[in-house]
């Protein structure tokens, strides 16, 4: 990875050589590439779909942040995404994943920084997320490495099947309102990642889903038909790809 020339690291604000940063984690993408090391993408505001050769990147860290940063990825790489999800259970009407054993500093940290790093991008792919105070807030966070308690910015998971199989898709992040309280929504790697930006205590429901301080860890069991804004998109894709080369 290349520096970029003398400026502002925006995480520890001291002067620096930025690197070329990755806004998203490039285990993201790798799935989503074809063999000639491309993947197609769209925002949600346009009608085409274009081929991209590489995940997102700005100059935004130094060196010594990136670093930081990618030890997050590499953990929750290793401990999250490729690990395969246990036997979901029921709990009411639902059916979620007990996950345990998680670093909750580590991971709360990867969670925390991918909020971040798409708030304070000029990248308009994520020119939805709008963090205002709550960007300074997360960046002394992240900066401190403190994870701050569960229901600070708790994220709620859910898997996004097709079929009752795990489905890949890559959708640039969205705000939206759930039970009055504003999140953004992140879809990738076969998950929907819900991050809560509100002063506002979260439901019980919400609580008992986010990282806890021990470790645990719920994912609720869904499918991409149950959410109609992935339904949407679903469909749009089709329709952008053709049922040949979707299928």
């Amino acid at each position: 990875m290349s520096s970029l020339g003398q400026t502002i690291c925006r995480l520890c604000l001291k002067p620096a050589r930025l690197m070329n940063s990755h806004i998203f984690p490039e285990f993201v993408f790798r799935p989503l590439y074809d063999s000639k090391h491309r993947f197609r993408s769209a925002s949600l505001d346009e009608a085409e779909w274009e081929w991209k050769q590489k995940g997102y990147r700005e100059p935004m860290l130094c060196a010594d942040c990136e670093g930081q940063f990618s030890r997050y990825e590499k953990y929750a790489c290793e401990r999250f995404f490729r690990k395969p999800l246990p036997t979901p259970v029921s709990r009411g009407r639902s059916k979620v994943f007990e996950l345990g054993q998680f670093d909750y500093k580590l991971m709360k940290l990867f969670l925390l920084s991918l909020l971040w790093r798409a708030g304070v991008t000029s990248h308009d792919y994520c020119k939805h997320v709008e963090l205002g105070k709550h960007a300074e807030h997360l960046r002394q966070m992240l900066s401190a490495e403190s994870p701050g308690r569960p229901e600070d910015y708790a994220c709620f998971v859910c898997t996004v099947k097709l079929d009752s199989e795990v489905f890949d898709l890559f959708v640039e992040p969205t705000p939206c309102r759930v039970s009055g309280h504003k999140t953004y929504r992140f879809v990738f790697s076969g998950f929907m990642f819900f991050f809560f930006v509100s002063s506002h205590q979260l439901p019980p429901a919400f609580r008992s889903c986010a990282l806890q301080a021990d470790g645990n860890f719920r994912i609720l069991d869904s499918e991409l038909a149950e959410h109609p804004f992935l339904r949407d998109v679903f469909n749009r894709a089709k329709d952008a790809f053709g049922s040949k080369e979707w299928n």
